[in-house]
């Protein structure tokens, strides 16, 4: 069985594919490019090149968000150009957030833009990353801060994907559809509840249930506001302003991105209590369910919440400095609230203290 989610953002038009995958589908959509590139990572290919590999040349990248740099770009850049890639060709992202994050933005950029799609292989990907035509790159001053909007032509979905993403990757991306239930679709939070044990133990149609609906969710947030110029597509950053400032003064080695959206989530549930936005026991809610998935409730080691503020600051929804969060309005509902006051942020910020 597959369920087709379609994605419309201005003059892009695509579809999702939730169910199984082959090569020759992959093939087979592909055939009017010149030659497709693939680009993965070493955990993914490891898993899964077997799959794929016949479809064309790989450039295979350490696995870890570290990846996502401009040194990585420059050297796939260099590697489409010296393998002869031309405009007509395509590329094929295999792998999780960061790998379509960095092979949609080698496409968007490589001869002013070519086409590419994607095999997302992580649930963060399936649920999120890999869709809504978000691509970039990390600097060592902040998450994402190089990118490009540049829709894939197609993104496949295959919940026997996940059967073998590791426990912790795993848990990554359900930080992220747990997002979706607090900020977007309050049905989520019960489906999870009631279909958890399943979920754990990666039942291939409760996985296509919670992936696809997912999907479907980010779609039509998309089609309101493809580019985040209305505010609307913020409401899928909840957790975020504060997640990736916490990323960031890491070095992005300590926290997977949905462990850092997690501990945004519960940071930014408290900011908007406390600036009476949302309502009184919000946080406590966000806690409970990010335990009940086993997702870290507090920092493992001190941070310097001052450090912190100046990387929220450099945010991508920030204007003029000031500090921009995503925060809940009732459970599945949020919008994007600009000035919030530091001293908000900085009382919130002890819920999550190591």
């Amino acid at each position: 069985m597959k369920t087709l989610v379609d994605f419309e953002a201005d003059a892009a038009r695509y579809q999702a594919v939730y169910g199984r995958v082959c090569a020759s589908d992959v093939a087979e959509f592909h055939q009017a490019a010149s030659s497709l590139f693939i680009i993965s990572d070493s955990n993914v290919w490891s898993a899964h090149g077997e799959k794929f590999s016949e479809l064309g040349p790989a450039m295979v990248v350490p696995a870890g968000e570290a990846s996502k740099s401009v040194e990585c770009w420059s050297e796939i850049q260099s590697w489409l150009a010296e393998s002869g890639a031309d405009r007509k060709s395509a590329i094929l992202a295999v792998g999780g957030g960061m790998i379509t994050d960095l092979a949609g933005f080698c496409a968007a950029t490589y001869m002013r833009g070519i086409a590419y799609s994607s095999i997302a292989a992580s649930l963060m990907a399936q649920v999120d990353a890999a869709l809504g035509g978000k691509t970039g790159i990390d600097l060592p001053e902040g998450k994402n801060l190089v990118g490009a909007f540049h829709h894939p032509s197609r993104v496949w979905c295959d919940p026997q994907l996940l059967k073998t993403v590791p426990e912790p990757e795993f848990k990554n991306g359900m930080a992220e559809v747990i997002k979706y239930g607090f900020a977007v679709d309050a049905l989520m939070l019960n489906l999870l509840e009631s279909r958890r044990a399943e979920i754990a133990n990666r039942d291939e149609d409760a996985l296509l249930e919670i992936t696809s609906r997912c999907g479907s969710l980010k779609a039509q947030v998309v089609r309101e506001d493809p580019k985040e110029t209305i505010g609307r597509r913020a409401v899928l950053n909840f957790g975020h302003t504060v997640g990736h400032a916490i990323e960031a003064e890491s070095g992005y080695q300590l926290y997977s991105h949905g462990e850092a959206v997690c501990l945004g989530m519960i940071v930014e549930a408290k900011v908007g209590e406390l600036a009476k936005r949302t309502p009184a026991g919000s946080c406590a809610r966000v806690i409970e369910t990010v335990r009940e998935w086993g997702l870290p409730l507090a920092l493992r080691s001190s941070m310097n919440a001052e450090r912190l503020i100046e990387r929220m600051r450099r945010d991508k929804k920030a204007v003029a400095g000031s500090i921009a969060m995503s925060l809940l309005g009732e459970v599945g509902t949020c919008r994007l609230v600009p000035d919030v006051p530091e001293q908000i942020v900085i009382e919130a910020l002890k819920v999550i203290e190591a």
